[in-house]
């Protein structure tokens, strides 16, 4: 298990508190200008001649269909995941059941982690489903930057996307989702990210795929 995988699947899924890291260094991240010619963006650069309707092929095509426990989610990963189950402080909500499945690439520079807590609300607290998203996604960026962010619904389920930077291990880049729902209390996460510098072609696809489940979990 590389380092990188180690440090998100502890820490990127709100497993433990966060810790002080290095500064975010981001030198892959911006792109100068196209060596040998003009930039897109001067007016005398020639009219591309790259076709726009041709479709281009699914970069997760032949990924494994995942099932969450209990039939809470259903994804697409690039192999078997590596599972874990711990229990989640939800502020002053509850604790959450969290059960995280996590799935690194062969170059281990790329990382596919999904977690869903079964929330077990304090007596006389109220599951606050946006306090909910908001503990989940501060917790799990602690200490690197977030950039665009948007509400979201997947599947009927309310929910944030944001997009960040962040140290785990290495410097990445990434986009995390996190959905909650009541009827029973449920929360969700699904990051994914890639060393700066790397190619984040699959990453969107596999957010994407994820597809929250509410109400009772499956015995199957």
């Amino acid at each position: 298990m590389t380092t990188m995988l180690v440090a998100l699947s502890i820490c990127a899924l709100m497993a433990c508190k966060a810790t002080p890291s290095s500064a975010d260094t981001d030198s892959g991240a911006t792109a100068g200008l196209a060596k040998g010619g003009l930039s897109a963006a001067d007016p005398e650069a020639p009219p591309s001649t790259t076709p726009t309707d041709v479709p281009r092929a699914d970069p997760i095509a032949g990924w494994l269909a995942y099932a969450g426990p209990g039939k809470a989610y259903t994804v697409k990963l690039p192999g078997s995941p590596e599972e874990a189950t711990s229990d989640l402080p939800i502020g002053d909500i509850g604790v959450g059941t969290l059960t995280t499945a996590v799935a690194v690439s062969e170059d281990g520079k790329h990382i596919y982690a999904t977690a869903v807590a079964e929330v077990r609300v304090s007596s006389g607290a109220v599951f606050d489903q946006g306090l909910a998203i908001k503990t989940a996604i501060d917790r799990t960026l602690a200490n690197g930057s977030q950039d665009a962010a948007k509400d979201i619904v997947v599947g009927g389920i309310a929910g944030r996307e944001v997009t960040f930077r962040k140290t785990w291990g290495v410097p990445v880049t990434g986009t995390m989702r996190a959905f909650a729902a009541d009827h029973p209390p449920r929360l969700w996460m699904v990051t994914g990210a890639a060393a700066i510098g790397e190619s984040k072609a699959d990453i969107q696809p596999f957010i994407d795929s994820f597809v929250p489940v509410a109400g009772p979990a499956s015995a199957e």
